[in-house]
């Protein structure tokens, strides 16, 4: 059996200088989980078996080492030092490459739009020291902001037809451009920039295939693979919007600071306002309801996570933005998200605030044994392995998001 070692890998480098690596080795090595056989494909794992690494203290298929200097990685678990340095090489010549492609298709970041990385980054952090210490800046050089005429152009290139996302491999944050004013057009930045520094901060571990010694990324935030099959990757988008919803509310609590008035000047205070009006929230029904997938509460009106979810990231005030409304993104995988945790707070008796750092804390720190435990104990052994599945990969199909989402919807509502 080739060993494939694994990587967990920090997106950004680290501004701080520290020249002192500072290792962190975990107690338990679990082989189960990197052993491939030589012909590339997953050994069989009979289902009973699957699970067995995830207790309460482990962490999922990773050995972790931590090391902090100019650039702050999380540096491979590594058969030899070779090894070792071939993965960061090959992250780096990856990196390089996709910023020689990105030359012909990105504009200049204008200095307002630097002052908002910058801020962005601070947010993200102080949130970020709520549930772990992993916390540390993108520099403005990994984010690019793409021309108006040039998203489509750029999706060919690369067949990846999404224009916010990004890339840990390639370390790098991909945004396409918007057709706004100045102001409004920041705030729609800031909220985008936000979602995509918080899946760049997440964790990951990378995973090199034997054979081709191509890297392949085997786990983000709280979304992994396990013998070919995924799990949590809707979850993950949920945790990732749950964060920039911490940010806006951050933003607005502080918008008498001096740099976010000046970045935004009184749009945020009108945004507050309505987003906070009950009455101008009342005859909007958020978007989610509208595949009719929803059976918890069928009219939403009198379900307090349908009533929470009402809330926007922010609404553009005056006629020039027809009062243009951003709800939080990946909402029914939100609603699905809030519903858990809601029906593990009934089950164990803990607050939403305890449950919360539970799911967060796994999203920056990868200890997926963590929500294994508190899944399993409020539902019964065998819980997490039947969620895992059915709460990933619902976008993959417009077509049948309709199907998964009602497949996902049943499993928690007979929890």
């Amino acid at each position: 059996m080739e060993l494939l070692f694994t990587a967990a890998v920090f997106y950004a480098r680290q501004s701080l200088p520290n020249n002192d690596f500072k290792l962190k080795f975990m107690s338990e090595r679990l082989e189960q989980f990197n052993s491939f056989p030589k012909e590339n494909k997953t050994a069989p794992v009979k289902s009973e078996n699957r699970f067995k690494g995830f207790t309460a203290g482990n962490e999922l298929m990773v050995d972790t080492i931590i090391a902090k200097k100019e650039k702050k990685w999380w540096m491979p678990d590594f058969i030899n030092k070779s090894g070792k340095e071939n993965v960061i090489r090959k992250i780096q010549e990856m990196t390089e490459k996709k910023k020689n492609i990105l030359i012909d298709y990105e504009r200049k970041k204008s200095p307002d739009e630097a002052r908002l990385i910058d801020l962005a980054n601070k947010i993200t952090n102080e949130i970020i020291k709520n549930y772990s210490n992993n916390n540390f800046n993108i520099l403005a050089d990994d984010i690019h902001i793409i021309k108006l005429d040039k998203k489509g152009p750029l999706r060919k290139k690369t067949n990846f037809f999404q224009d916010n996302y990004n890339n840990k491999l390639e370390q790098c944050i991909i945004i396409g451009d918007i057709n706004e004013d100045e102001k409004a057009k920041r705030l729609c930045f800031f909220v985008t920039l936000c979602h995509e520094i918080f899946h760049a901060k997440s964790y990951a571990t990378v995973g090199v295939i034997p054979g081709s010694g191509s890297l392949i990324l085997r786990q983000i935030g709280v979304f992994f693979e396990n013998h070919d099959e995924r799990y949590f990757e809707s979850m993950n988008e949920a945790l990732t919007e749950k964060l920039t919803e911490l940010a806006m509310d951050y933003l607005y609590e502080h918008s008498g600071d001096e740099e976010i008035a000046n970045l935004f000047g009184n749009l945020i205070q009108e945004s507050k306002s309505k987003r906070e009006d009950g009455n101008f929230l009342s005859g909007r029904i958020p978007f989610v309801f509208k595949n009719d997938a929803i059976v918890f509460d069928k009219d939403h009106k009198n379900d307090p996570v349908s009533q929470r979810l009402r809330r926007p990231h922010y609404v553009l005030p005056g006629p020039e933005h027809a009062g243009s409304i951003k709800y939080t993104a990946y909402i029914f995988e939100r609603f699905i998200l809030d519903k858990l945790i809601e029906k593990i707070c009934g089950k164990t008796g803990k607050d939403e605030i305890e449950v919360n750092k539970i799911f967060l804390g796994a999203y920056f720190d990868g200890k997926i044994g963590r929500l294994k435990k508190i899944i399993d104990e409020s539902f019964g052994v065998g819980t997490f392995e039947k969620i895992g599945p059915a709460y990933s990969d619902l976008r993959s199909n417009d077509d049948i998001f309709s199907i998964k989402a009602k497949r996902i919807e049943s499993v928690i509502s007979k929890l």
